[in-house]
């Protein structure tokens, strides 16, 4: 059976047959089209991406051989579906009783992988993600980055996620390229100000209420003085207390002005006016596995997270297979059903995919438990976190889609 990589080109998918006869005479020929037995069912293949003979995508059709015996055309296509085989017969009988097999085709698409690092020891062999995808009919390639070396200047917090942009070298196989880009840490920042109030110099609390629009995971930027904080009440200046304020919990800070300093004398006479006012000018984070942006090809994945080991291995793997799942459209809100026929779309059968839900972006809940959007400890690799659990495959919903989608270079969003 001969593979066929189909995606690179608009021709990739026309196949070129010839059959020729053991004699020089013109006679009719019978092609035959034989999809194989686990093939993408139709219902989910729109009519442009099946494989036949002609723009119809017919199983059968007859052409003549000319004068030399020989029977040549382009009339093939292979369907765009990974893993999906077709075998080709032609004979000299309209129904096939003497049909002979011209060649066996299997289906396979390409996809691209240049690497960049902020430091050697955090590449890693990707074989899991070879494995995973090639399940699907995707054939990864490990290519060098263009443009230059693949070591980047060391950050050792990426703290914006237009950060990135600059240490990314341009694209060598355009549309089809995921360029992977390992760093050390990814916290995600946003300062945030606000005050509060309290009827004496200690105040402990919890940050969250005080934030506008929190995000998802948000919490304060771990280090012991995650911004600044100044103390003032009535009949008195501002004090700078940032030496006093303490992170003592994800979402909590706490201040205790000592005694016998000048803010501690100064906010005990002004309590006595009225209300002491605390403002807090601080850095909330998310913290990232990994990140990826479909328009730009990039996957961002990280070293460490919140401790000062690395990350293990496997989970590391296993978000770049995730991050390039998502450079790839999964996971797709809405599924498509099509006429088995025509492939026309139903339009009835445009319908919720039942395991997506919408997390920073479209993840798999399958085998999740809690609920929308912060479901916990699903198992398909697409989930929205890394933890023990979550394998490092696409799960049996989001193993069909993967390998029935389009990945013609024409049709992909990265560069």
């Amino acid at each position: 059976m001969e593979k066929l990589i189909v995606n690179l080109s608009s021709k990739d998918r026309t196949v070129h047959s010839k059959a020729e006869l053991d004699k020089k005479a013109k006679v009719r020929l019978y092609w035959f089209l034989e999809p194989g037995p686990n093939n993408t069912p139709l219902k989910w293949v729109p009519a442009a991406d099946r494989g036949g003979f002609g723009e119809a995508g017919v199983m059968k059709f007859s052409m003549n051989t000319d004068s030399n015996g020989v029977c040549e055309h382009d009339d093939f296509r292979l369907s765009a579906c990974g893993l999906d085989t077709f075998k080709v017969s032609v004979g000299s009988k309209k129904d096939g009783s003497d049909k002979k097999t011209n060649k066996e085709y299997e289906v396979w698409r390409r996809v691209y992988l240049s690497v960049r690092y902020m430091d050697s020891k955090f590449v890693m062999p990707l074989d899991p993600l070879h494995t995973e995808y090639r399940k699907h009919g995707i054939w990864p390639k490990e290519i060098p980055p263009g443009g230059g070396s693949a070591k980047v200047k060391y950050q050792e917090v990426i703290t914006k996620d237009t950060e990135p942009d600059a240490m990314m070298q341009p694209v060598t196989e355009h549309k089809l390229e995921g360029r992977v880009l390992l760093v050390d840490r990814i916290w995600l920042a946003s300062k945030r100000e606000f005050t509060v109030q309290s009827n004496g110099r200690h105040i402990q609390f919890d940050v969250s209420p005080f934030v506008s629009d929190p995000q998802p995971g948000w919490m304060l930027w771990d280090h012991p003085q995650p911004g600044t904080c100044t103390a003032g009440g009535v009949g008195i200046g501002s004090y700078d207390v940032t030496q006093y304020m303490t992170r003592t919990g994800d979402l909590e800070l706490t201040v205790k002005v000592p005694n016998g300093t000048p803010a501690a004398t100064a906010l005990d006479e002004a309590k006595a006016r009225g209300k002491l006012s605390w403002t807090f000018k601080v850095w909330f984070i998310e913290i990232l596995n990994g990140f990826a942006y479909e328009k730009d090809g990039t996957i961002v994945i990280a070293n460490r997270t919140r401790g000062q080991a690395p990350r293990p291995l496997a989970p590391r793997q296993g978000t770049v297979i995730h991050e390039v799942g998502h450079g790839l459209g999964m996971v797709p809100a809405k599924i498509q059903e099509y006429n088995e026929f025509n492939g026309n779309p139903i339009k009835s059968g445009l319908k919720k995919n039942p395991t997506h839900y919408q997390n920073g972006g479209g993840h798999c809940k399958t085998a999740a438990g809690g609920s929308n959007p912060d479901y916990i400890d699903g198992t398909c690799v697409m989930f929205h976190y890394g933890h023990n659990s979550r394998t490092l495959q696409f799960c049996g919903s989001c193993a069909p889609i993967v390998k029935r989608r389009n990945l013609n270079r024409s049709s992909m969003k990265w560069p």
